[in-house]
């Protein structure tokens, strides 16, 4: 196993630790080191993901394969969410895409490390992705989500946690 691997698992574990305890103080360095790693991570306090509200996985769509590179090289690449069409959404994700009621639809960086799910939350025009999977895979993927909101977020905080 690599220094780097070795580095990345036990930031993993860290982090894991963190989030599944509810408690504890952020430590800077360890997230430097993942932004260092991934400048799409982007891990909130734990303070502020505290007071968020869930959005329904129902208003949350993942890009498809074939089209997530259009995503991340030409719409996301300087911005970390843009508004989008519908008829866009369609083309990244399939017909199968609608927002709810009166819910517009919102590309959204997003990042993962192996099979898993993404929870998607948002306080006060503030909003959190974050994908959590298991397995060995310690390798972190940028992605993109579609996501339909009220309105428009102001931050994006992006996270990952792993369990074996």
């Amino acid at each position: 196993m690599t220094a780097k691997n070795n580095k990345m698992k036990q930031v993993v574990t860290f982090l894991m630790a963190i989030l599944l305890s509810g408690c504890g103080q952020e430590d800077h360095s360890v997230v430097d080191f993942l932004k260092a790693e991934n400048e799409w991570l982007n891990p909130p306090k734990l303070e502020q993901h505290r007071k968020s509200v869930e959005i329904d996985p129902h208003n949350i769509f993942e890009t498809t394969a074939s089209k997530v590179q259009v995503a991340l090289l030409r719409d996301l690449d300087k911005s970390h969410f843009i508004s989008i069409t519908e008829r866009y959404a369609k083309y990244l994700t399939g017909d199968y895409f609608k927002c709810d009621g009166s819910l517009e639809p919102y590309l959204v960086r997003a990042v993962y490390s192996g099979v898993g799910d993404y929870r998607v939350s948002t306080h006060n025009a503030e909003l959190f992705v974050h994908q959590s999977s298991l397995g060995d895979d310690r390798s972190v993927n940028k992605s993109a989500l579609i996501i339909c909101l009220e309105n428009a977020p102001k931050k994006l905080y992006v996270s990952i946690s792993k369990a074996k």
